[in-house]
């Protein structure tokens, strides 16, 4: 299950789920390499790699990333269903490496008996 970045405007990133019939699974966030008009760049800005990978407990049934951020929102939030529903903060790790660092924000659960 995946699904690019809805704002045009933003940098490519798709965010990948697992699919493992048990409890570890993973999400992986992957980017495009930027093309910086250089001959050394010819033929690697189409690529693409892993900036992000952390563990989800069970497979995710679906993974969307939040509304265009120029609507107000400065945060990249990545939502995803499984057992409960959890929200992601994803930001750049400030490496100038292009990788992501995650954290949770939000574990959602529709379970009326739950505490």
């Amino acid at each position: 299950l995946c699904l690019n970045r809805p704002d045009p405007s933003s940098q490519f990133r798709l965010a990948i789920g697992s699919y493992v019939e048990q409890y570890s699974n993973t999400v992986q966030i992957v980017n495009k390499r930027p093309a910086d008009g250089s001959e050394a760049d010819y033929g690697h800005s189409n690529q693409v790699y892993m900036a992000c990978e952390f563990d989800h407990p069970y497979p995710c049934t679906k993974i969307l990333w939040s509304p265009d951020t120029r609507s107000g929102g400065a945060r990249d939030l990545l939502a995803t269903t499984g057992d409960y529903l959890r929200i992601w903060n994803v930001t750049d790790d400030g490496s100038g490496r292009g990788t992501l660092l995650h954290k949770r924000e939000a574990l959602l659960n529709n379970n009326k008996n739950s505490e």
